[in-house]
């Protein structure tokens, strides 16, 4: 059931220039020309790179198929072979696999991907080459650390060698998603990081907003490589991921379930027929106390301070703080402020003339009110 609306306009630093975020996609066809098909769909549907998944291929012949893969992809490509002890699909010999990322390293990858507890054995055995980047990785399908421990990670990753690290971890609750993005936010070193399933998905749409040097879209729903992907026409499409800047306003639905609504493409294609810097996402909430602790910006303001110099008169219906930073920056240029309270004792005196047919002793109720949000 939808159950609210929110907005907020937190995080990803100030306006400006923001490096892009590249749009992936990983490729999982079981065989080398249905890898290659899947690269020709993702460069119509706009991705930037594509990953091939080596763990998918149901025959494997890592000279030929690299060699192949790699001249007649169409897209740059980050090369990926996860074992299954990392949430892949490939159970043979550690030697080989890490054999087939150098080969796919010397044969002319843009990225290769290599997990953070193999890493050293990664770089033991490689030579230098030109042109390719190295990304490090960590996945924990079961939780998110806390922000301290996920900047930790970061360290070890880029530690170990790498050009770009990635940190994917499962989202329990949308708290989360938030922590991810903060230290996506954070991050001194280009960073991919996710939280995956649906509580989670925020980190996804909204990872150019903080900086993320990628993001992940599906083909289609059924094609997706971990849960709470969404798809490639989504990101591009509906959410309007190669237009977000650091500054864009964030708006959202917030509900559970929520992944039903059809308020994410209404707004943000209102958002854009309007020319409007925002945009609209689902939120999936289990806890709404947690999520409002979590996601409050309370000294963020709607409206530019700029703007306020032509109005006479300002009301903020917020009435803790008393006097926001709205009313303050409204202050500053010369208009009339009306604070919270006043609405908030309006309507209770209205209510209880309702209630009991008697006139409310609205002063009274003031003074209430105004001791109470001295406490």
């Amino acid at each position: 059931m939808e159950a609210a609306q929110a907005s907020s306009s937190a995080g990803g630093g100030g306006a400006g220039a923001t490096p892009r975020t590249h749009l992936c996609t990983s490729l999982v066809a079981p065989t080398v020309e249905g890898m290659l098909a899947e690269a020709q769909e993702a460069e119509q549907n706009g991705a930037d790179i594509v990953e091939l998944r080596l763990d998918y291929l149901q025959q494997f012949a890592p000279e030929a198929d690299l060699s192949r893969l790699l001249q007649a992809c169409p897209l740059p490509a980050i090369v990926t072979y996860r074992p299954t002890w990392e949430g892949g699909k490939y159970d043979g010999p550690e030697p080989q696999r890490l054999a087939a990322l150098r080969l796919a390293a010397l044969s002319g990858a843009a990225y290769v991907d290599v997990e953070l507890k193999v890493a050293p054995a990664f770089f033991a055995g490689t030579q230098p080459w030109a042109g390719g980047a190295v990304i490090v990785s960590s996945h924990d399908y079961e939780r998110t650390a806390s922000e301290e421990e996920l900047m930790a990670l970061v360290e070890r990753c880029h530690g170990a060698g790498a050009d770009i690290v990635k940190f994917a971890t499962m989202a329990n609750d949308i708290t989360d998603a938030h922590r991810v993005l903060s230290v996506l936010r954070r991050c001194p070193v280009p960073c991919i990081a996710l939280a995956m399933g649906e509580r989670g998905q925020i980190s996804r749409l909204l990872a150019p907003k903080y900086g993320g040097f990628l993001t992940f879209g599906a083909l289609s729903p059924d094609r997706a490589s971990a849960p709470g992907q969404p798809t490639l026409q989504q990101l591009s499409g509906m959410y309007g991921l190669k237009q977000q800047r650091r500054d864009t306003a964030v708006l959202g639905i917030v509900g559970n379930p929520v992944s039903h609504s059809r308020s994410p493409a209404i707004h943000n294609a209102a958002l854009r027929q309007a020319g409007l810097n925002g945009v609209y996402v689902p939120l999936l909430v289990d806890d709404m106390p947690s999520f409002l602790a979590t996601f409050t910006g309370e000294d963020e303001t709607p409206v530019p301070a700029t703007a306020l110099g032509g109005y006479r008169l300002v009301f903020d219906a917020v009435y803790t703080p008393l006097h926001t930073r709205l009313l303050r920056d409204a202050a500053t240029a010369g208009c009339a402020v009306v604070t919270g309270d006043t609405m908030f004792v309006g309507q209770a005196a209205d209510q209880f003339r309702l209630f009991t047919g008697v006139e409310a002793p609205v002063e009274l109720m003031r003074s209430v009110v105004l001791d109470s949000l001295k406490q």
